[in-house]
């Protein structure tokens, strides 16, 4: 069944062949190690853009490319002093700097390599097994280098051989026999490993040894519903290696997830946040509690310096009841309740902050009652008087709390010219807490710096949104037909705020018990999706120059967008009986069986409409692939 992710590559049989020989030889370069690019030359661009930056020399990695294969023309053995020898020639560069350009091919070489865990694996068993082990490379890389590397990548080979350093290459033979005669080997002992059909497996051949062609790039990572739109294909493409790398070292379903979903974007959300931060001369920056946890998380893995990140204990609840306290006429109290065609009575109690138990003689009376929905201009139409008995009961505990809030807002240093950063869409949050300071005299300028803005939200001056819809709408409404999914991936393991107390001295926030229960699938799953997020941010952060890979807010979203959207059943039986906890209990999923749904339509609807991922919900009921964001939007205006 397809999924986002596809199957592990089995090794199993490699292991077993491996136990039958004496000596294992390895190829190096996507077999022992893997580059964290597409191709060689992504690394000669990747090198060309610091020579541009750091000594203006332009199109570099065109020359560095055309320099090496003019030489593998004209000469079977290449070295990399050899390439350098030719650039020079070819270009008015001095000797000083082709030296220093070398060095820094070296380096990107080193810090863009990394193992190769399924040979790793491999290589484990043959130590384990005390196989003899040897590195045979066709390369222009010298040897000690690539000893290096294979260091770096966590290999303890003493025999190397090179191309280049013999003369010889593996594709004639010719390396081989230097490496049997130079080890005394049987080459009918000796089975070799390799990616390349004609050197590994043909090469070995002819020399008599035994060989095994392994998969070059192996796919781990199913791309195919976003790819053709991503438009920054070069950037993408190092952390498509860098995903598919990896991804074996990932030992949960959530945590391949988080590694390779949420971790290019959240990386590339926080480069963004860093940008935004230095344009305004913004050194503090404040991340508002739960859906802002893993973005502090990811932010402060990556090292960044000159920003000095916090953690603000707020919610919708602990600033809207307080900001109610001084507004609170009823059309104040209806621009904060969710703004969507339909509402369910016990969400518009639950933001109320008032128990629907509490009044069952008012829902009486207007024939309702909890699990009631409403179309969201009866609020102002037949239910307006209800809302109004209701008023004097939330109004009182909205004064109640309004000085404690603005206590722990100044015990916290809320002011003067700072970034507030939260999950976002609607800028609820930046609202009311931008009244609150203003209204108490605590200077500020608050930029707000959101994972996305939907269009219904509150058109705030200094609010922006990092992911952009694909035709470059600023506005991610498409983020409605999953709302709940995408919240989940972000939330904190940790109860909401609700209000605050004065505790030892110090105003603490008073949090609601965490939702999910340790030994609950959720619970588990949100804490690998972290898991594989963070692990991520380490593993990019380490590559040289990773800053000028952060995607911009259209590709860094496409992946997420696509999953939510169109995905496959597969990983939709995945979230299918996760809960959602927003103002009420409800489920991403909560499908009931196509038959059940026969005899009881209206469950149908009610089921779809507490869905909150809409587009799992469907695709659930019809499995096929269809249209489904269409058919969403369609049922959504009527």
């Amino acid at each position: 069944m397809k999924s986002v992710f596809c199957k592990d590559i089995d090794i199993i049989k490699i292991m077993k062949k491996v136990s039958k020989f004496d000596c294992i030889f390895f190829d190096v370069f996507d077999t022992l190690i893997k580059r964290n690019v597409k191709k060689p030359t992504d690394l000669y661009d990747l090198i060309a853009s610091k020579i541009e930056t750091e000594f203006g020399y332009k199109s570099f990695g065109a020359i560095r490319y055309n320099s090496e294969m003019s030489l593998y023309k004209t000469q079977k053995n290449v070295t990399l002093d050899n390439i350098y020898d030719e650039i020079q020639k070819r270009t008015s560069i001095s000797k000083h700097l082709i030296q220093k350009f070398k060095c820094i091919e070296i380096e990107y070489e080193l810090s863009y390599c990394q193992c190769n865990y399924y040979m790793k694996e491999v290589y484990n068993y043959a130590k384990l097994l005390n196989k003899k082990i040897i590195a045979i490379s066709d390369m222009y890389l010298p040897r000690k280098i690539i000893e290096q590397m294979l260091i770096k990548c966590g290999y303890d080979i003493s025999s190397i051989y090179v191309s280049c350093e013999y003369f010889a290459s593996k594709k004639k033979g010719l390396l081989f026999d230097i490496a049997i005669n130079k080890e005394n080997l049987n080459s009918k002992n000796i089975l070799h490993i390799g990616d390349s059909f004609l050197a590994d497996y043909l090469g070995a051949k002819k020399c008599g040894i035994s060989s095994i062609k392994i998969q070059k790039n192996p796919i781990l990572f199913n791309t195919k519903k976003f790819t053709l739109h991503i438009k920054q294909k070069f950037k993408y493409n190092v952390h498509e290696c860098v995903i598919n790398n990896n991804l074996y070292n990932c030992k949960s379903y959530f945590e391949k997830f988080g590694f390779s979903i949420l971790g290019p974007t959240l990386y590339s959300f926080c480069r963004w946040i860093e940008n935004e931060c230095r344009k305004q001369n913004i050194t503090t920056i404040y991340f508002f509690s739960r859906d802002g946890y893993i973005i502090k998380k990811a932010f402060d893995a990556m090292s960044i310096k000159g920003i000095e990140s916090r953690y603000l204990y707020v919610s919708r609840r602990a600033l809207r009841v307080p900001y109610n306290a001084s507004h609170f006429e009823l059309h104040d109290i209806i621009n904060l309740l969710p703004n969507t065609k339909l509402i369910k009575i016990e969400t518009m109690f639950e933001y109320l902050d008032l128990n629907i138990d509490d009044y069952k003689c008012i829902t009486d009376e207007f024939g309702i009652d909890k699990n009631t929905i409403i179309y969201h201009h009866e609020i102002s139409g037949r239910y307006y008087p209800m809302l109004k008995r209701l008023l004097p009961d939330y109004i009182s505990k909205a004064k109640a709390e309004l000085e404690h809030t603005i206590n722990y807002l100044r015990q916290e240093c809320v002011t003067g010219k700072i970034a507030i950063v939260d999950i976002g869409w609607h800028n609820s949050m930046q609202y009311c807490i931008e009244a609150l300071l203003n209204e108490n005299n605590i200077k500020n300028e608050l930029f707000g710096f959101y994972f996305g803005i939907q269009s219904n939200g509150f058109k705030l001056k200094n609010a922006k949104g990092f992911i952009t819809e694909p035709n470059g709408n600023k506005y991610v409404d498409s983020t409605a037909a999953y709302i709940g999914l995408i919240e989940s991936f972000f939330l904190e393991q940790k109860g909401s705020v609700l209000k605050y107390e004065f505790f030892n001295n110090k105003y603490v926030p008073v949090r609601a018990a965490y939702e999910y229960e340790k030994n609950s699938k959720e619970y588990k799953a949100y804490a690998d999706m972290h898991q594989g997020v963070l692990k991520y941010i380490k593993i990019f952060c380490s590559l040289i120059e990773n800053e000028l890979l952060s995607l911009n807010g259209t590709d860094a979203y496409l992946p997420i967008r696509y999953f939510g959207i169109q995905p496959y059943i597969a990983d939709i039986d995945k979230f299918e009986q996760f809960r959602y906890f927003s103002e009420g209990t409800y489920y991403l999923i909560g499908y009931k069986g196509i038959l059940h749904y026969l005899f009881h339509i209206k469950d149908l609807k009610k089921d779809l409409y507490n869905a909150r991922w809409k587009i799992g919900f469907l695709k659930k009921i019809f499995k096929i692939d269809l249209p489904y964001y269409n058919l969403y939007m369609y049922l959504k205006r009527r």
